[in-house]
């Protein structure tokens, strides 16, 4: 595959070609250049130096695979192959030598990969040559190679989406993905890239699911036009093809957009086996890895090994609506030898499991709840077939109005029988709940019974209610604490707190306390011992009026309830086990801990989950932080430091981490 002789010009037809091996030039073997330091520009054989002709010469006798030679003798003999494509063949890039040359240059490509100015070139001239030889052949779609950049839609990808388009005929997958992979505007997140496989068969259920045999997108009206910029000088410009009968589907952005929109989906059903992976790729295969697998791919990643999870469900359930379970039990049932602390993440991991069998799990990190601690109890209960997602927007508000009942119901150190009837009661009225939700919130309910509320978790809480809805809320809790037909001074000490946390006015309380009307048939009685200091609530048809001042006057009454107000302040994490290790004042979040300008950077970046980089580094210059890499350095940094995870993602566009800004906050 080379040239040899005298007198052959360029395929431009001035000058002696370029590759062309002349016997009469002299060769100085015994100085043969070892050094690459006298490799030209532009290699020529004829204007070679003699050490460089016996260098060249040698690499070629070696069979062209010595790595450490210089990348100027690559070029030279490439530039016979390029003469020999486009000039002897004319561009018949169907002739029998075709195969053959570019078999040879992937070969020298793969040899010469980090050389990139080869790299490229070598990349282009297979591109142009695929993409010319796919009109009239069926070729399978360019596969993706990993850490490959993309420099665009391969020409073979192009023609081959091309003819589909042409005849009005849907995209098959293969082709579809193929696209979005090599497609500068491809938006594909960590998951397509770490877990490649899965990434891949999900894509093609989804996308088979949304397009039957294939999407099907408008003809658009340019077409195909190929350009190879030869890197020989023996050339003048390149070879330019227009394909004038298949549609350049680059033009029409409905593809890409549609692909990106699957793609999204696809990231964020993969997205916590992708963290499990990028974290601890030896636990592929385990059961906590491939209960995070999307419910579809199970079958094929061995739904096998979550069987004995599943029979141990089965038998704690035993057919009931809901089962309170030790956390530690689950924990090894789940993931033998396993420590039973887990972090979010993890929680979050086991959560995902149970809802791949078919059972739910309260609490529940996903939705809001704390991760569960060593030596506590979590409510495990069927889920209702085709629902093991996220839960309605609706239910999460029902879920911390649930929450702020058992505290108040908890004031006086017991839920008792009245109280957790009056709230499944109401919550069961709530209208445009579905049935997952229920029994969602039935769970939850039973999992209040055994662990105690905080009030340190009520702002939390209050985000996920309507604003508009938190004064009914406070009468709803104002109503819980007179369902037994009394209320104490607890119970006022809660509400009081309760009613400052949700932003509502106290007057309401007394207003509300005291006009309460209870029913016609009287206040309920129960048979349980009361305290001392319970309060009868009074006819509400007589004129009676309460005074906030006394009521205050009655809270201070006792150590005990001035260590309850006490108790009712703390914001923060709970207290430590031990007086030694007890921590300073320290700021209420992670975030605090950045100085003024990246603090807020973050607190703006955290408006959208996702940025264009133009956007964010105007926003950076505007606080003063110029380099915008070194700003999100000092950001992730803290980020990994607290979670393991970066919270800014991406270069462009940028993308919010949603677990790591969820620990930092």
């Amino acid at each position: 595959m080379v040239y040899i002789g005298a007198g052959a010009l360029a395929a431009n037809g001035r000058g002696p070609e370029p590759s062309l091996i002349d016997p009469r030039l002299s060769v100085n073997w015994k100085g043969r250049d070892r050094t690459r330091a006298s490799t030209l520009h532009n290699p020529s054989y004829r204007r070679a130096d003699p050490r460089v002709r016996a260098a060249y010469l040698h690499w070629l006798a070696g069979g062209r695979r010595d790595k450490s030679a210089s990348i100027g003798y690559v070029f030279l003999f490439f530039y016979g192959l390029e003469r020999r494509l486009f000039a002897d063949l004319g561009a018949d890039l169907h002739h029998p030598e075709v195969e053959i040359i570019l078999a040879e240059v992937e070969r020298l490509r793969g040899i010469y990969l980090q050389e990139s100015s080869f790299a490229k070139t070598a990349g282009q001239l297979l591109d142009f040559a695929e993409g010319v030889r796919a009109v009239n052949t069926d070729l399978p779609p360019v596969p993706w190679t990993s850490g490959r950049a993309r420099l665009g839609v391969p020409a073979a990808v192009r023609v081959g989406i091309g003819k589909y388009v042409s005849k009005k005929s849907p995209i098959p997958v293969e082709w579809a993905l193929s696209y979005l992979r090599h497609h500068p505007e491809g938006r594909l997140r960590t998951p397509a890239k770490r877990v490649v496989d899965e990434f891949d068969e999900l894509f093609g259920i989804r996308y088979r699911a949304r397009f039957g045999r294939g999407i099907r997108i408008p003809k658009p009206d340019g077409k195909i036009k190929l350009l190879y910029r030869a890197a020989s000088s023996g050339f003048d410009g390149g070879v330019f093809v227009t394909l004038g009968r298949i549609p350049d589907i680059t033009l029409e952005p409905t593809l890409i957009d549609e692909l990106n929109r699957l793609a999204r989906q696809c990231d964020e059903e993969l997205d916590a086996y992708s963290r499990l992976m990028g974290r601890h790729p030896d636990r592929a295969g385990t059961p906590a890895a491939i209960g995070l697998l999307p419910h579809v791919l199970l079958a094929a990643h061995g739904e096998s090994i979550l069987n004995d999870l599943r029979a141990w469900t089965t038998e704690v359930l035993a057919d009931q609506p809901r089962i309170v379970v030790l956390h530690d039990e689950l924990v090894e049932q789940w993931s033998p030898n396993h420590p039973s602390k887990l972090t979010k993440t993890q929680a979050s991991a086991l959560a995902f499991t149970l809802a791949n069998i078919g059972v739910g799990i309260e609490p529940d990190v996903r939705f809001g709840s704390p991760a569960p601690s060593p030596g506590t109890h979590a409510v495990l209960f069927p889920l209702p077939e085709g629902r093991r997602g996220e839960p309605t927007a609706l239910y999460r508000a029902a879920m911390s109005l649930m929450y702020l009942s058992a505290i108040v119901a908890d004031a006086d150190g017991d839920i008792n029988s009245i109280e957790r009837r009056f709230v499944a009661e109401r919550l069961e009225g709530i209208t445009g709940l579905d049935t997952a939700d229920r029994i969602r919130l039935q769970a939850h309910l039973a999992l209040l019974g055994v662990r105690k509320p905080r009030l340190q978790d009520v702002k939390r809480k209050v985000k996920a209610m309507v604003p508009g809805d938190l004064r009914k809320s406070g009468t709803f809790l104002i109503d819980l604490a007179a369902a037994d037909g009394a209320v104490n001074q607890e119970e006022i000490a809660v509400l009081e707190k309760l009613f400052e946390r949700m932003g509502l006015d106290q007057a309401h309380l007394y207003s509300r306390a005291h006009t309460l009307d209870l029913g016609d048939a009287g206040p309920i009685t129960i048979g349980e011992k009361r305290s001392a200091t319970r309060w009868e609530l009074p006819d509400p048809r007589s004129p009676v009026t309460l005074d906030p001042g006394k009521v205050r006057a009655r809270l201070a009454e006792t150590d005990r309830v001035s260590n309850l107000l006490a108790d009712i302040f703390v914001d923060d994490d709970p207290p430590p086990e031990t007086e030694s290790s007890a921590p300073g004042p320290g700021p209420e979040s992670i975030v605090e801990t950045l100085d003024g300008p990246h603090r807020q950077l973050l607190d703006t970046l955290t408006a959208r989950s996702e940025w264009d980089r133009g956007s964010v580094e105007e926003l950076a210059r505007s606080l003063g932080l110029p380099f915008l890499d070194s700003a999100l350095d000092v950001i992730n940094e803290t980020a990994i430091d607290h979670c393991g995870e970066p919270v800014v993602e991406g270069d462009d566009p940028m993308v919010l981490n949603t677990y790591a800004l969820g620990e930092l906050i």
